[in-house]
């Protein structure tokens, strides 16, 4: 699931528009989990406005994005995507406080983004608990070449 999160942006060059392409694309593939994760995997937070990005759907897609964001599960299976997209950029894992910057400094940020992230960090807490350890322990190589990279 966490290899098709970003499956929807297949229509292009895309801000929200993707989650919601992605989740019809794996709905009509009858795959309900991988559309789960296409929908939430940029909402830690269930609040549209928390995207960090081009809101480019019609209000009616608007609409329908939050009505599924209010009724999906938000079980640990989608709270490890969200974490591992909060803590990878296109070179590999890194921080997920530079991943943040770096989607901030793309994207800008809203009225949301402190709460997003607080979400995203109580993400890492609760696997970091889950694990007995740093979660970043289980890449550190990977952590510390990104860092002085």
């Amino acid at each position: 699931m966490g290899l098709v999160h970003d499956i929807g942006r297949f229509v292009g060059r895309a801000g929200v528009r993707h989650v919601i392409a992605g989740y019809d694309l794996m709905m009509e593939k009858s795959w309900p989990d991988a559309a789960r994760a296409c929908l939430t995997h940029s909402f830690p937070v269930r609040d549209l406005a928390a995207y960090n990005g081009e809101i480019d759907c019609t209000a009616e897609e608007c609409a329908r994005l939050t009505h599924l964001l209010d009724q999906a599960v938000y079980d640990d299976e989608v709270r490890l995507i969200q974490l591992c997209d909060a803590i990878s950029l296109p070179t590999g894992v890194t921080l997920m406080e530079k991943r943040l910057m770096d989607v901030g400094l793309r994207h800008g940020l809203s009225r949301t983004t402190a709460d997003k992230w607080r979400a995203f960090l109580s993400i890492k807490a609760h696997f970091d608990a889950l694990c007995g350890q740093n979660i970043y322990q289980l890449f550190q190589d990977e952590v510390i070449e990104g860092i002085f990279s």
